[in-house]
């Protein structure tokens, strides 16, 4: 009984590590991608797909900051309504897309992103910052609204590695996007 139980535990492990090593090479392919293009708008658009195709997300919005403003500006997006309402622009420290900016940590919450008091989903969501050289650049609001799932700590761990892989390729895109301009 007790060689049976190791077996299954084993094979219970094993499962589970095969299932996160064909995640991470899925992402990795998906941030290749990302990182070999320098038009931002393009990189923003993978970064939402990766976000809401690989990673698991139901929805998923990203936010830059305006260093002229110091407000995060809302980007790209999938997975909204037409009728769901996304807050365009919030400052930083504001709500909780500027608190996870200001905090440089990943946010749970179950106030509505984008109009406080009035949820855009009955679920919850998290907003996590894109960091780049320990300066917050952006932040990745995510949820599962739409099949009304509760978000797993291994889709907050693979966001994790995601965002931080696709913030370098955002801030390449966006000095490359400078450069041209000067």
């Amino acid at each position: 009984a007790t060689h049976a139980a190791l077996a299954i535990s084993n094979a219970r492990l094993y499962s589970r590590l095969h299932q996160r090593v064909h995640e991470m090479s899925t992402i990795s392919g998906v941030l290749r991608a990302i990182n070999s293009t320098l038009d931002l708008e393009n990189v923003l658009g993978q970064i939402v797909d990766g976000i809401t195709e690989v990673v698991g997300f139901d929805r998923c919005c990203v936010y830059l900051l305006d260093s002229r403003t110091n407000e995060f500006v809302a980007g790209a997006r999938k997975g909204y309504r037409k009728n769901d309402e996304v807050k365009d622009r919030v400052r930083f420290g504001e709500g909780v897309i500027g608190l996870a900016a200001k905090e440089q940590i990943p946010i749970f919450s179950q106030e509505s992103p984008t109009q406080p008091g009035s949820p855009a989903c009955a679920g919850e969501f998290l907003a996590a910052p894109i960091l780049v050289r320990d300066q917050c650049i952006g932040v990745v609001v995510v949820d599962n609204c739409i099949r009304n799932r509760p978000i797993e700590p291994q889709h907050v761990d693979l966001l994790a590695t995601f965002v931080s892989q696709a913030g370098i390729a955002v801030e390449n895109a966006r000095l490359y996007e400078a450069m041209e301009e000067k």
